[in-house]
């Protein structure tokens, strides 16, 4: 359950940051959140869930280097 929650915050993080506006950015990670496959993995042992959330979160630290071109957004996106 923590993975899929860090999921939708790193969706919304992303989406957010190439510049949606925070309505829609909502409802889209609202609709990850409460899409029946990703509800349904979330609550078991597969490991598509905290995939997910590992390569969001690391698109969106890349995304801040490609911005910032600061070294550690680079390095965690990474990671």
């Amino acid at each position: 359950l923590v993975a899929a929650i860090s999921c939708v915050i790193a969706l919304y993080q992303c989406l957010r940051y190439i510049g949606a506006n925070k309505i829609p950015a909502f409802l889209l990670s609202l609709l990850l959140l409460f899409n029946p496959l990703f509800f349904q993995i979330g609550s078991s042992f597969a490991t598509d869930i905290p995939f997910l959330g590992l390569l969001l979160w690391s698109i969106y630290f890349l995304m801040r280097f490609l911005q910032t071109e600061q070294v550690k957004f680079y390095v965690i996106g990474l990671m």
